[in-house]
């Protein structure tokens, strides 16, 4: 491997380790804080909605438990109209009720003037008999009090009063039913109040109460019943598991509280959910992407800082391994051209530095040695060569003085 290579790959790794070890550390850091920080909203949130929500239920509650209270109220029971006997299609009118009606009826009529909230107030008996605070509305035929949902709910309830289950009024509306049994003073059953609560406030108010760009909050009834979904209002009103496939859904509806990480029309989400005391859930809904937007964001332009040093280091590296393999790249020439038999160096002292001009040195010392050397070697082929000569003339002497002794 070429210095250049070991230079440039030392560089890299150097980079690869400190990026190895910075980007998975800010990461985890910062996808805890934006998570601490969407739990610490969202719970925030929730408390906000679920106080809102029980306290728009329990104001229902305290009203009907007045209301309860009222002595035409609970002798009303032959009172006001009845249309079990009834085949077809009525209208209930609050101006057709005869004064005993009228005047029994004032504590439904004033309850639902002062609470826009509520779509109706109204009062069934057991003999099927129908008080309401509407001033005209449809009846539909043989309506009998005594068989409805709400009145047969809270007639076998242990409680006094409660939330019912969400239903169509005869108006066609969506509502949730709050209803108050009503005794005589010796305690015995005479009847069942109730208040239909518009869920249109509701969802206008969990709208109203959106954040972000993709957060929701999502009121789902005991039932499984979507009382609001801002994000799809076409959901309102169906059940989930029933009207609704949606393992998602069915998740967060499974889920009594705590934080829920799923999957909603194929988009991760992060919910996290609170039950009330009366059953309903709230979920604070979010996308997963917005919730890490700040975070990848963040790990991106880390991403590019170490990308832009990454690339500086590497113009770094090569002008260092430039600086190194331009003196080396003279020194081999040189060396070369030594080893050929050419001992005149050409190395100029400005292009050489550190190790560099110590090897220069060692160079121009081995010459310089070899110089001296070669011409020691020439002096002594000249003496040896000399001493020869007179050797051999010596021999020829010799010879010539042998022939003349002869």
């Amino acid at each position: 491997m070429t210095i250049k290579a070991r230079v440039i790959l030392g560089f890299l790794l150097t980079i690869a380790v400190m990026a190895g070890g910075t980007i998975p550390y800010v990461t985890s850091k910062m996808r805890n804080t934006a998570e601490e920080s969407y739990l610490t909203a969202s719970r925030e949130q929730l408390q906000l909605m679920g106080s809102y929500v029980e306290s728009f239920i329990n104001e229902a509650e305290r009203n009907l438990a007045f209301l309860a209270a009222d002595e035409l109220l609970v002798d009303g029971g032959n009172t006001f109209p009845n249309y079990k006997n009834t085949s077809t299609e009525n209208t209930y009118k609050r101006s057709a009720l005869d004064p005993e009606a009228t005047r029994a009826g004032q504590p439904l009529f004033r309850l639902a003037k002062a609470n826009p909230s509520y779509v109706e107030v109204y009062v069934g008996y057991p003999d099927g008999s129908y008080g309401s605070s509407m001033s005209d509305g449809p009846v539909p035929a043989g309506f009998d009090t005594s068989k409805r949902a709400w009145y047969v709910s809270r007639m076998n309830s242990d409680k006094v009063v409660g939330l019912s289950d969400s239903y169509l009024s005869i108006s066609g509306e969506l509502v949730a039913p709050v209803t108050h049994k009503v005794r005589d003073r010796n305690g015995a059953f005479r009847g069942v109040l109730g208040v239909d609560v518009s869920l249109n406030g509701l969802s206008e108010k969990f709208e109203a109460m959106n954040f972000g760009r993709t957060g929701y909050f999502l009121l789902v009834e005991n039932t499984g019943r979507i009382i609001c979904d801002p994000k799809d209002k076409e959901l309102t009103g169906k059940i989930i598991g029933k009207d609704i496939k949606s393992p998602g859904l069915e998740q967060l509806f499974k889920t009594q509280s705590g934080v829920v990480l799923t999957h909603i029309n194929d988009i991760a989400v992060r919910a996290n959910v609170l039950t009330t005391s009366f059953g309903w859930k709230i979920a604070v809904i979010q996308d997963e992407s917005e919730i890490f937007a700040e975070t990848n964001e963040a790990i991106r332009s880390v991403s590019i800082i170490y990308a832009v040093i990454a690339l500086a280091m590497l113009a770094l590296a090569w002008f260092i391994v430039r600086s190194i393999n331009r003196p080396l790249r003279l020194i081999v020439e040189e060396a070369d051209s030594i080893a050929q038999g050419n001992l005149e160096v050409h190395l100029d002292a400005r292009d050489f530095y550190g190790e560099l001009a110590e090897l220069r040195h060692s160079l121009l010392n081995m010459v310089h040695n070899l110089q001296n050397m070669i011409e020691t070697a020439n002096q002594k082929s000249a003496k040896a060569e000399e001493q020869t000569l007179r050797a051999q003339a010596a021999t020829e002497q010799a010879e010539l003085a042998r022939r003349q002794a002869e």
